[in-house]
């Protein structure tokens, strides 16, 4: 099992599990591409651009995994395959064959937590209360 982390706001982490949606084009530094992350274990880059930050879900992958060092993403992407690139950087890729990514968990950074209002916090709380009963499968919408 693989543990993939993607960065992203308390506000994107809410609407993307209460919604059961990861949109794409809303939540991702190339859009359309797929969920781009980092894989539990493996370096991150101090420098990468992250659209929105503060908040990370936690994402349980048990398809494969290809690791392409410095070879660039190919052009015809493994369905059920996560992909590392570079020296940092991951990718679930939105591909029709699927369907669903299980979250286990979700962090807010301290910095993020102070900075949202009352019913966000009820809303994490709400979800954090579900994932620790079973994980949230969230649809990938290209």
């Amino acid at each position: 099992m693989i543990q993939f982390n993607h960065v992203c706001s308390p506000q994107s982490l809410i609407s993307i599990l209460k919604n059961g949606q990861f949109n794409l084009h809303q939540d991702s530094i190339h859009g359309g591409i797929g969920i781009y992350g980092f894989i539990e274990g493996y370096p991150v880059c101090p420098n990468q651009s992250i659209v929105g930050r503060g908040a990370e879900l936690v994402i349980k992958w048990e398809g494969d995994f290809i690791d392409l060092g410095t070879k660039p993403l190919p052009i015809s992407l493994n369905p059920n395959s996560i992909y590392r690139q570079g020296a940092s950087r991951s990718i679930i890729p939105a591909l029709p064959s699927l369907t669903s990514i299980k979250v286990i968990d979700f962090t807010i950074h301290d910095f993020a937590l102070r900075k949202i209002g009352i019913r966000d916090r009820v809303r994490l709380h709400r979800l954090r209360s579900k994932l620790s009963k079973n994980p949230i499968l969230v649809n990938v919408a290209a």
